[in-house]
């Protein structure tokens, strides 16, 4: 074998325990995400997560959750890549409705939470106008995605415009213990309190968002 054979095959080898070496770490780096994970959906009843991943995988990107109804509603939010493997057609033909994410009137969950303004916000009057909307009626609510890594102050929800918005199941009253729940004051009284959850997905980017809010 010559000199040149030599070299050639130990890059190759240095190469491949590269690569494996940084596979390991990388399974157990989303071991120890998914042990988070894993709690923080446990917060949550089952049938208000039923439609997130059981467990993370290589398609992870990050996962959100908020429990403080000073700052909003009680939230969990997954941001993973569309993986061709799970049928992500099956939730959304489950859909109860879906919405673009530049739709001019939605009816949003936390409405005015931004990331410079999301604890005790206090209201203009323009904004309490925004509250009740003729457009609303008929509309099922959708979160505020301003906690979300994806992020466009170009729509009312604040997810870019590739966005679709797919609701799989939603219902306004009471559904988790009193001192968890917003006072409702930023919704309208038909829903003051409530659930929602579904997905967002963008085939531009080939990104999913799994979400769910009690409010």
């Amino acid at each position: 074998m010559s000199a040149l054979n030599i070299c050639f095959l130990a890059f190759i080898l240095l190469v491949g325990c590269n690569d494996s070496k940084s596979q390991k770490q990388e399974q157990f780096i989303i071991k120890q995400i998914d042990k988070k994970y894993q709690e923080r959906k446990a917060f949550f009843n089952k049938e208000f997560v039923s439609h997130f991943p059981e467990r993370l995988d290589s398609n992870y990107i990050t996962f959100t959750d908020g429990v403080s109804p000073e700052v909003g509603p009680l939230t969990l939010r997954l941001i993973s890549k569309i993986d061709k493997n799970k049928d992500i057609k099956k939730l959304i033909n489950g859909a109860l409705t879906k919405f673009a994410a530049d739709d001019s009137c939605l009816l949003i969950i936390n409405r005015f939470a931004t990331r410079d303004r999301f604890y005790k916000i206090e209201l203009s009057d323009t904004e309490r106008k925004l509250i009740n909307r003729d457009c609303y009626n008929g509309k099922i609510p959708i979160p505020n995605f301003w906690d979300s890594r994806i992020i466009s102050d170009s729509t009312e929800c604040r997810l870019p415009s590739d966005f679709v918005i797919y609701v799989l199941d939603s219902k306004a009253g009471r559904f988790v213990s009193p001192d968890l729940l917003t006072d409702g004051s930023i919704m309208p009284e038909a829903w003051k309190n409530g659930f929602s959850k579904g997905i967002a997905v963008s085939e531009k980017r080939k990104i999913v968002i799994y979400w769910v809010d009690i409010w």
